[in-house]
């Protein structure tokens, strides 16, 4: 088909430009070779027609003979569009010109008018079926004015000037048609080529396409090649999944971990659970279900699968989902096993071991936990939950210093972190600490060293403690009894001189005042030996309650020896020691001491003071010097206070 109707409309191509047409190549006329062409062959049928006296059917040969040349040679060199035009054109204007060389419209030629017409309209395109048709009708117009005027006169009176006008109006026709069709076909050629680039590009594009494909495709061949060889490598079955289609395809090593050749599994008729442990079923389509419903990214699960011998084995399944259609349903999921028996023997014996410690361990009053290298609790015995009533949840997968018994206090959170980190380095700890036990804070003996396994990794921290309340009431007391007096309770010695040591050095530090008294039950002798040890006794528990009652609880006060005792007082002038001194002489002088049997007894004291004056005086200078004064207040008759 050549009609120009297959190539897309000339009038839309916009900016015209004969330059490009005349660089075009020598496939197209150019503007001014077809007008040229058009111009000689109105010319040349004009002077036949006046030469032969304008006998058209004679002439038509010989008319033609031109036109025919140059479709002939359009039509050989390809140019199938363009020789039809040419012709087609070609013969309206042969036909139009011989009109005025003969009667006008009374030639039978302007009969074929229909037939070009219908022609152009087949052969070229519509537009230049109406052009044709109008320059046809104008024509005949304007003859049929031109007879009605009697401006076209008979052949024998026709003047040279009348061809000659005849010849300028068809110049003139010839040249405007013969621009109309260049610039017609030019814009067509244009067009052709435009299509044509854009088909080299498309071409172009599309072979880039294709060796890309190709590329992708073969670099898909050498990864699935990689994939299979790694498979092989790393001991793995391989499995994919065609949703869509319903099929599976697995590698040889998935078929050998079951104990069946690769052709069995191929060929078999037995589905994927068929192969599964039938308690496991469950749990392994929820996971898989999981993952193609998109609650989870993937599939991971363990579970039991069935070999060929009726043995179990132990399988670690993990697949994803590979493909998903335009609506996001998946179409495609892979996955690996690997086979896990091994392992699972051994966490079993592990469990088995495990529980078998455990019972150990919960019959233990220590307090046991086991933690992981990072300090995460992952297993406790029953005696510090019981104990803090506390839950297994509470602690188990927690830090362990975020268990409640370490997190109420930032101090003692802090020591065990350091703790734990020493042990993560290889060295133990161990230290007494208090920590919380439900609304109790309970002292424990507390270490912590790291676990080691065969090859000396460490693998985990073991802290474990006890409870050593009972232990740290019996240190109490004896450190109790290590600074106090057994039977008056007050200071011993030793203890009296250590605080007065650090008051004195306070006193001196901030140029305070300080007074010292010593104190001595007179005739102390005489009430053992006329009432007994046991009265005597007496005597220094009510002088202990007497001082307990009238001292201040800033004033220290201690049994020295026997019945001498010292009173140290902070922040008092000597003046004011004097004060307390007479105070508690008239006090202990009107205190009666009830005796088992028979009427109460009276004692009295005899009392030195001595105050701090100098920065050089030092603790034993200032009791030497309230010794001496209770030494006159004893030989100027007792019952007295001297300094």
């Amino acid at each position: 088909d050549i009609r120009t109707s297959d190539v897309p409309d000339a009038s839309t191509h916009t900016g015209f430009n004969e330059e490009e047409l005349f660089n075009a190549g020598s496939h197209v006329p150019t503007v001014k070779a077809l007008a040229a062409f058009l111009l000689a062959i109105c010319i040349f049928v004009i002077l036949i027609y006046y030469w032969l006296e304008g006998e058209l059917g004679f002439n038509v040969p010989l008319l033609l003979a031109p036109i025919l040349v140059l479709v002939m040679a359009l039509v050989r060199a390809g140019h199938a569009i363009a020789a039809t035009r040419i012709l087609l054109w070609g013969i309206l204007l042969a036909t139009m010109a011989g009109s005025y060389g003969v009667s006008g419209l009374s030639t039978p030629a302007l009969y074929l008018l229909p037939t070009l017409t219908m022609s152009a309209f087949w052969l070229l395109s519509r537009r230049e079926a109406v052009m044709m048709f109008a320059v046809a009708a104008l024509n005949a117009s304007w003859q049929a004015y031109l007879q009605t005027h009697g401006w076209i006169p008979p052949i024998s009176e026709r003047t040279p000037l009348y061809y000659f006008l005849a010849i300028v109006c068809v110049m003139m026709a010839a040249l405007l048609l013969g621009n109309a069709v260049a610039k017609n076909l030019a814009s067509q050629y244009l067009k052709i080529r435009s299509m044509n680039q854009d088909l080299l590009d498309k071409q172009e594009r599309l072979m880039h396409e294709v060796a890309e494909r190709k590329e992708a495709e073969a670099h898909l061949k050498q990864s699935e090649e990689q994939l299979r060889l790694v498979m092989e490598g790393s001991d793995q079955g391989f499995w994919d999944w065609d949703i869509a289609a319903g099929t599976v395809e697995r590698n040889r090593r998935w078929a050998e971990m079951l104990g069946y050749t690769y052709e069995e599994i191929k060929h078999t008729a037995q589905q994927w659970t068929d192969f599964i442990h039938p308690d496991d079923r469950a749990l392994a389509w929820r996971s898989i279900n999981d993952v193609l419903e998109g609650r989870t990214a993937s599939h991971k699960a363990e579970y039991r699968m069935l070999h060929k011998d009726g043995s179990i084995r132990w399988i670690l399944d993990q697949a994803k989902v590979m493909g998903r259609d335009e609506h996001g349903r998946p179409t495609r999921m892979s996955g690996t096993h690997t086979d896990i028996t091994a392992r699972k023997l051994l966490e079993l014996d592990s469990l088995e071991n495990s529980l078998r410690l455990k019972r150990i361990l919960d019959n233990l009053f220590a307090y046991v936990a086991l933690l992981d290298t990072s300090g995460v609790v992952q297993e406790v015995n029953n005696a510090p939950l019981d104990r803090a009533g506390y839950r297994r949840e509470d602690v188990i997968g927690k830090y362990f210093y975020d268990a409640p018994w370490w997190n109420y206090d930032p101090d003692v959170r802090a020591q065990l972190m350091e703790a734990m980190n020493a042990a993560k380095h290889g060295k133990a700890s161990r230290y007494d600490v208090v920590v919380k036990m439900g609304d109790d804070l309970v002292p424990i003996d507390f270490q912590i060293a790291p676990v080691r396994d065969g090859s000396g990794r460490i693998v985990g921290l073991l802290p474990t403690a006890v409870d050593i309340t009972e232990r740290k009431h019996l240190e109490d007391e004896l450190n109790l009894q290590a600074h106090l007096d057994y039977l008056t309770g007050l200071d011993n010695r030793r203890s009296f001189m250590e605080k007065a040591e650090v008051e004195l050095s306070r006193t001196k530090r901030y140029e305070s005042a300080l007074s010292v008294l010593m104190l001595d039950i007179d005739l102390f002798k005489q009430i053992n030996d006329a009432y007994g040890h046991q009265v005597g006794d007496l005597v220094l528990k009510t002088l202990a309650e007497t001082f307990q009652a009238v001292l201040r609880n800033v004033d220290i006060v201690g049994r020295l020896g026997g019945e001498e005792f010292g009173v140290v007082l902070p922040e008092t002038t000597v003046d004011e020691a004097i004060e307390v001194a007479e105070g508690l002489r008239e006090i202990i002088a009107a205190t009666e001491v009830a005796l088992p049997a028979g009427l109460p007894i009276h004692f009295t004291v005899s009392i030195g003071v001595a105050a701090f004056s100098d920065q050089n005086t030092n603790l034993d200078m200032l009791l030497d010097k309230a010794d001496k004064a209770l030494y006159r207040a004893k030989k100027s008759g007792r019952n007295k206070v001297c300094i």
